[in-house]
């Protein structure tokens, strides 16, 4: 459900990982299963028990899908330049975040399994710091994509840092 754009410049790339469709997809389905769930009732018959449950249902699905949500961001953007690279990830929820790390100290780029499902891209870095914003849900060429263009700038940073 997410769509990944890029952009190509001279000396820079912005990537952007777009999860809006995902979320838009989550909410619809939360408010037809409401609306579905007061129309037979009305149909039916006005019966407060199944009206009280179908509230109740409506803030449960509704509460239980929010820190699913939390733990996404809407979008995440990365630039990458022959010397840095930095991920922005824009959160539904909460202040947005940012990190900035330098090419030279990416030691490994790794695509992992999560243990809820999905694919994730592993930056590990030489002081051990591991970044863990850019996942897809099961596609697994757009994080070969990704660490395929990251790998690339690598490279040509350390042309320029030989020099």
């Amino acid at each position: 459900m997410e769509t990944v754009s890029i952009r190509k410049k001279v000396n820079e790339t912005i990537i952007i990982q777009n999860f809006k469709r995902a979320f838009k997809h989550l909410l619809t389905t939360i408010v037809g299963m409401y609306c579905l769930l007061n129309f037979l009732s009305i149909k039916i018959d006005i019966n407060f028990s199944y009206k009280f449950f179908s509230i109740w249902l409506f803030l449960v699905l509704f509460f239980v899908v929010r820190p699913a949500l939390k733990r996404r961001g809407i979008k995440v953007f990365l630039k990458v330049n022959n010397q840095k690279i930095i991920i922005k990830k824009q959160k539904i929820f909460g202040k947005d975040e940012e990190n900035s790390f330098l090419l030279k100290n990416i030691e490994n780029m790794v695509i992992e399994t999560e243990r809820k499902g999905g694919k994730v891209l592993v930056i590990k870095m030489s002081n051990n710091i591991e970044d863990r914003s850019i996942f897809t849900a099961d596609y697994v060429y757009d994080l070969r994509m990704i660490r395929k263009i990251i790998l690339e700038y690598k490279a040509k940073g350390e042309e320029e840092w030989n020099f």
